[in-house]
């Protein structure tokens, strides 16, 4: 696996979670819902990576960091990553160029 086809599969673990746990973005595009690091950590994927791909993913436009969260309790939550509607587009693109490429295989 070169790095670009990791750095692929890793950038699409954390939008898929963002995407499958999450809701749309608003009409604003804005994140609805936002993830702490440890949502994105495994057995493959330190606080550290995950902490360099979300901002790279940030970075791109993909995802949003916020601070001063809240839970549906309304405890302060601290700070958390959500995926933006250009995020879900790429994540989208991601699948299809993943079965394009199981197909050919």
């Amino acid at each position: 696996m070169t790095w670009d086809q990791w750095k692929e599969f890793a950038d699409r673990h954390i939008l898929q979670t963002m995407a499958e746990l999450g809701y749309p973005p608003d009409s604003r595009g804005e994140p609805s819902i936002y993830f702490g690091i440890g949502h994105f950590t495994n057995d493959w994927l330190s606080r550290d990576m995950v902490s360099a791909l979300l901002k790279d993913l940030t970075r791109r436009g993909l995802c949003r960091y916020r601070r001063g969260l809240f839970d549906d309790d309304g405890m302060v939550a601290g700070a958390g990553y959500g995926i933006t509607r250009a995020g879900r587009q790429e994540y989208n693109n991601m699948i299809i160029r993943h079965n394009e490429l199981a197909r050919t295989k």
